[in-house]
């Protein structure tokens, strides 16, 4: 293969296996926004990773999730730390959020959306 044939297929696949092109800033965890999951859902990092959440739906009004701190929607801290609605995936872009931890601890979150089908998951900073 040729350096300009080895060249061209890198610049092809390249954007797909960074995460379909998305221009996010890196983060050192990743959970991905699934029909009626977050993936994975429990993360360990350490104080001062980030970890950035982003809706793999495609976009639609029905595939808009939130990612919002808290225990579930009768939390009276719900939202405290951060509520985002992410409405999805789009062309090459993944609508995403990244949060920094920067304390020990266990955080929660869940999505308020679907009204219908609320899951969650935990951060642990260890």
């Amino acid at each position: 293969m040729t350096k300009l044939a080895i060249a061209l297929v890198a610049a092809i696949w390249m954007p797909f296996v960074a995460g379909c092109g998305d221009d996010s800033p890196g983060a050192d965890h990743e959970i991905r926004i699934e029909t009626a999951r977050f993936f994975p859902k429990d993360p360990d990092v350490r104080p001062g990773e980030t970890v950035r959440w982003y809706n793999a739906l495609p976009k639609s009004a029905e595939n808009a999730r939130t990612v919002t701190s808290g225990t579930g929607p009768d939390d009276p801290d719900a939202g405290k730390l951060f509520d985002v609605t992410l409405q999805g995936y789009e062309g090459k872009n993944f609508d995403d959020y990244t949060y920094k931890f920067t304390e020990r601890g266990t955080y929660p979150y869940f999505t308020r959306l679907p009204a219908d089908g609320e899951y969650g998951g935990t951060v642990t900073v260890r």
